[in-house]
């Protein structure tokens, strides 16, 4: 867990935390100090007790989002009132929407079958006004156990030169694979894992 001050509250969540944050606060954020964003529900709670690389994984977020009635319902019984909820559904649009005029902001775009997030990309940067998706790739069934592909990918998002990558690879897939690939692409300010998002962008 980051130890520095925050301006929302930040609930302990069993071994992880849930930050509580509305949307406006949590883009402004970002604009400002980039990070690794996830969105925790009852499925990635389950994992977290399981999956130590998945664990540490997620403890090297920046935010952890509520994903989730029934996490949310939770936190308050136990006396953690969070207000806000933020899906990866809800950020991946508003996003776009608050980065649309910043030509600082590209993003690439990982997951889905292939043609998917290709489809994605076209819908958001139709959207956006302007090619706000620069790159946008469906990796195999076995990617994040391919050290080949792996290395691929790094290379087609390093030469897209996006500064923000939302990965739709599946918790714990998506999760460890960032904390695996992040130092290796510096230039990358924003990760989200954002699960069936591309999906539903498509």
């Amino acid at each position: 867990m980051n130890d520095r001050p925050l301006k929302w509250p930040r609930w302990p969540l069993l071994n992880v935390w849930a930050d509580d944050l509305p949307m406006a606060e949590l883009l402004a954020h970002l604009e400002q100090a980039g990070g690794v964003v996830y969105t925790v529900n009852p499925d990635h709670i389950y994992h977290l007790q399981h999956n130590a690389a998945f664990l540490r994984a997620y403890r090297a977020a920046s935010v952890i989002t509520v994903d989730s009635h029934y996490v949310r319902l939770g936190l308050r019984l136990l006396g953690r009132p969070v207000r806000h909820r933020i899906t990866g559904a809800d950020l991946v649009p508003a996003f776009c929407q608050h980065q649309r005029h910043n030509p600082n902001t590209s993003i690439f775009l990982l997951g889905a079958k292939p043609g998917v997030a290709r489809r994605a990309m076209q819908r958001i940067n139709q959207a956006a006004g302007r090619a706000l998706v620069v790159g946008a790739h469906g990796p195999s069934m076995n990617f994040v156990n391919d050290p080949a592909e792996v290395d691929a990918v790094v290379r087609m998002v390093e030469a897209s030169r996006a500064t923000v990558v939302m990965v739709g690879l599946g918790a714990p897939k998506q999760e460890i694979w960032i904390a695996s690939v992040r130092s290796r692409l510096p230039q990358v300010r924003v990760w989200m894992g954002i699960g069936a998002t591309i999906d539903y962008e498509a």
